[in-house]
């Protein structure tokens, strides 16, 4: 799962794309690109990408009684 998150003035602003972002903060997309990639208005807008990896199930027991363990 990723989202972009944005803090501005100690409010955080989140959304699933930067274009979204963009739109939620009502202003251009283009300019959202220039304050992320370009770092323009960096000590206003902080923008971050967050990434959560969903944790992998490395011990499964089924009903039976037997049990599989993954090693990758």
């Amino acid at each position: 799962m990723k989202y972009w998150e944005a803090q501005i003035k100690g409010k955080t602003f989140k959304a699933p794309t930067l274009k979204a972002l963009a739109i939620q903060l009502g202003i251009k997309p283009t300019q959202i690109e220039g304050v992320y990639y370009r770092r323009r208005l960096e000590d206003l807008i902080k923008i971050r990408k967050v990434v959560i990896d969903p944790e992998k199930e490395i011990f499964r027991q089924d009903l039976s009684g037997c049990f599989c363990v993954k090693f990758d």
